[in-house]
């Protein structure tokens, strides 16, 4: 592992190779480690996932199986960063130059089982080791929130009270997870809810031992599970995805199929049950909107005296790629540009065939 480029008070840091945050490579070096991210699904409290989700993604890193986890609304927190992490530390009176205290883009760190990626690091530049290396003091994660969470109770009353699920409980563990790694006694987390200065919450967090040794014991249990030689997996909750549940059965061709009771044959008859009424309120909606439409001949725009609105758009025609002619006519070519899919494994529910009178 690499040296770490600053001083950090726990004496057990270490350096990750440095990597493009959410890179391949960036994932790759953390498929030992439990990432501060990922603290809130492997203790269950994660809207976004379980611990099944986080050992098969270390499973699938360490197999060379690299997922494209990004999406437009990471991207923009990403890009959004920069404008948060100054806004902050405008608030705390720090910049780049300040002295004795200043702030600087972070490097991504592990202690044991846990690591983390602040996405800014405070220094003091009096306190130096004998390298002349300066001494970090406190983290800083910046988050942009569209959720409508209360960011000014948890101010007032801390995060003590809040359920699982709640995003501003996943972010306090993140910055907790942050504050073991590197050794501060304070962090902060800073969230724009929009955009203007009065928009910017800065959240001071001071470590908290017991929350950090949970997180401790509970990331090295989800490592064991990554390292489990009989390839077992753990059990399945709520906030797992489907994809990863369906990744974890391997079904035996040919076996016959099971009378099922209980819960499973509850959750089958409904799901089926569901499926009938999706369909009716499909064609309800379709027999509808045709009257909509058809009304639309007297405007482009409508609404009701509650507030309900239809807007027209006219038909229209765009020329597009034949992929399936493209073959037929260049098939040396089309073959080049082919690419294996992966379809992710599931269940198929039908309901039971009705005899014809």
């Amino acid at each position: 592992m690499a040296k770490p480029t600053f001083c950090y008070l726990n004496q057990k840091t270490i350096a990750l190779p440095p990597a493009i945050h959410g890179s391949a490579e960036w994932q790759l070096g953390r498929s030992n480690h439990i990432g501060a991210s990922e603290v809130s699904a492997v203790l269950g409290v994660s809207k976004w996932g379980g611990l099944l989700d986080v050992v098969r993604t270390k499973r699938n890193l360490r197999a060379g199986i690299i997922e494209d986890n990004d999406n437009d609304a990471m991207a923009f927190g990403r890009e959004f960063e920069e404008f948060i992490i100054r806004a902050g530390m405008r608030k705390l009176g720090i910049t780049t130059m300040s002295s004795p205290i200043a702030w600087t883009l972070s490097e991504s760190l592990a202690c044991g089982a846990v690591s983390a990626t602040p996405d800014a690091l405070i220094v003091d530049v009096t306190q130096t080791n004998a390298e002349g290396i300066e001494t970090v003091v406190a983290t800083f994660e910046a988050k942009v929130d569209r959720s409508g969470a209360d960011w000014q109770q948890v101010n007032e009353f801390g995060f003590a009270d809040l359920e699982p699920g709640d995003v501003r409980l996943q972010y306090y563990l993140q910055c907790q997870s942050q504050l073991y790694v590197s050794g501060c006694k304070k962090g902060y987390l800073c969230v724009a809810t929009g955009l203007g200065y009065d928009r910017i919450h800065l959240i001071e967090i001071h470590e908290d031992k017991e929350t950090q040794a949970t997180i401790v014991e509970a990331c090295e249990a989800a490592l064991a599970w990554v390292n489990d030689a009989s390839g077992r997996w753990p059990e399945a909750s709520d906030s797992d995805s489907l994809a990863t549940l369906a990744a974890t059965i391997r079904p035996k061709g040919g076996e016959e199929s099971l009378l099922v009771v209980g819960a499973v044959e509850a959750a089958m008859e409904e799901y089926v049950d569901l499926g009938r009424s999706k369909k009716t309120i499909e064609e309800r909606q379709e027999q509808l909107k045709k009257v909509i439409v058809a009304f639309h001949a007297e405007g482009a725009k409508l609404h009701t005296a509650s507030g309900v609105k239809s807007s027209f758009t006219a038909e229209t025609s765009k020329e597009a790629f034949d992929a399936k002619a493209f073959e037929e006519a260049r098939p040396d070519v089309a073959k080049l540009y082919r690419k294996t899919v992966t379809r992710a494994g599931g269940a198929v529910i039908t309901a039971p065939r009705t005899k014809k009178g």
